[in-house]
């Protein structure tokens, strides 16, 4: 009963933080595992909660566990159509003036962002198969 207790409080405590602390711990793990795979492991087997909330943040921050297939040929196709359909609705949606002023200095005719996708952890990154720990 009491290591129910102790999993809800985990659970609780990792659903209350907010999901940029979130990722931080995920990252600053998943980069203590691939400098010193040895010592992650140890910190992770004298800690066995901390591999709970870590399980927990990813499950939160919507990561997969699952491995998954790239996709074939007919879905690569499909995946393209609709970035092109995207990209001709963005441009045609855009302000004229605006739109010129790109397509006349030879940039993109839509604007440019800065966007940052952070790498999941995944359970191979930790040096070997989940199985063993």
């Amino acid at each position: 009963m009491a290591s129910v207790a102790a999993h809800t409080d985990i659970v609780q405590t990792v659903a209350s933080m907010p999901q940029a602390h979130l990722r931080l711990c995920l990252g600053t793990m998943q980069e203590l595992a691939k400098a010193a795979p040895d010592r992650a492991r140890a910190v992770l087997l004298e800690h066995p909660q901390l591999c709970h909330a870590l399980l927990h943040a990813q499950f939160l921050l919507g990561l997969s566990l699952e491995p998954t297939m790239p996709p074939d040929l007919s879905e690569t196709a499909e995946l393209r159509a609709e970035a092109v359909q995207r990209a001709l609705f963005n441009s045609k949606n855009l302000a004229g003036g605006r739109r010129a002023a790109n397509v006349s200095r030879g940039s993109a005719p839509y604007p440019s962002t800065n966007v940052v996708i952070p790498r999941p952890l995944v359970p191979g990154a930790l040096g070997g198969s989940a199985g063993r720990w």
